[in-house]
């Protein structure tokens, strides 16, 4: 049976190997997030599979998931850890781990991403003649409305703005364009919920402002990295016109445990 880790320093010099990579997965173990997750291992002397797992008020009763897995037959060992007939959201996924999961669950989600990371922001400019300023907390309101993931998580959008970076554009007082962190590790900073108000798009502010925010992560020598569905064709060419590479193709998944 899989091995709950009670102390989850033991799997760090294993995932910063590929600290890029596995930034998602360091983040939720070894930094402040919203959730607790639990740990297991195939083998807590020599990991060749590490499982997380949470039961987040926010996931709605399901049960949330994700891998990093280094030989593919231990997903099957990490599943002991499941029941049948849970409902799970997977998090973050590699090629092996979707795999494994579109053969043992019964998946209602499937959402490709391409990982991207700026490994390089020295050719970066700030664009000219649009004001980027930082988010306010009571921006959070506004962000969470019309973030299309979920809902009614308002509370971490606020915690993000407070703990920052988040920026935007304002038109006549009005937030119109932004962009904050999922998460920041001591080498990386994840950015997301990117949005730009209809009656604004194609002005260049989703330019402008993600241009900020990775000139501050730069001050900070950290990597700016974010998620990209597939199939959202702006936003993938915008991340790889500002000299982003694309790191891994992943997916977020979703759906019951079949055992």
């Amino acid at each position: 049976m899989p091995v709950k880790v009670e102390d989850p320093r033991v799997l760090r010099p294993a995932l910063e190997r590929d600290w890029l990579i596995n930034a998602t997965t360091i983040a939720r173990l070894f930094y402040p997030t919203d959730s607790v997750w639990d740990a297991y291992v195939d083998n807590l002397e020599s990991p060749k599979g590490i499982m997380l797992r949470t039961r987040d008020k926010n996931l709605s009763g399901k049960v949330g998931l994700e891998f990093r897995v280094w030989e593919d037959e231990v997903h099957d060992e990490l599943g002991k850890v499941l029941n049948r007939g849970e409902t799970c959201d997977i998090g973050a996924s590699r090629s092996n781990t979707i795999r494994w999961a579109e053969d043992r669950f019964r998946l209602d989600r499937n959402e490709p991403c391409v990982f991207v990371a700026l490994k390089d922001p020295s050719a970066l400019e700030r664009t000219s003649g649009v004001d980027v300023e930082p988010l306010v907390e009571k921006d959070a309101d506004k962000v969470d409305r019309h973030w299309g993931l979920a809902t009614n998580r308002r509370d971490f959008f606020a915690n993000r703005i407070r703990n920052g970076p988040a920026m935007g554009v304002r038109r006549d007082d009005e937030l119109v364009a932004w962009m904050g962190t999922y998460f920041i590790t001591d080498k990386v900073a994840q950015l997301g919920y990117l949005h730009v108000m209809e009656d604004h798009r194609r002005k260049g502010l989703a330019r402008s402002v993600v241009t900020a925010m990775c000139l501050d992560m730069a001050d900070r020598d950290l990597m700016p990295t974010a998620y990209v569905f597939e199939d959202n064709h702006p936003s993938l060419g915008l991340f790889l016109s500002l000299g982003f590479e694309k790191v891994d193709r992943q997916a977020w998944m979703g759906g019951t445990f079949n055992g």
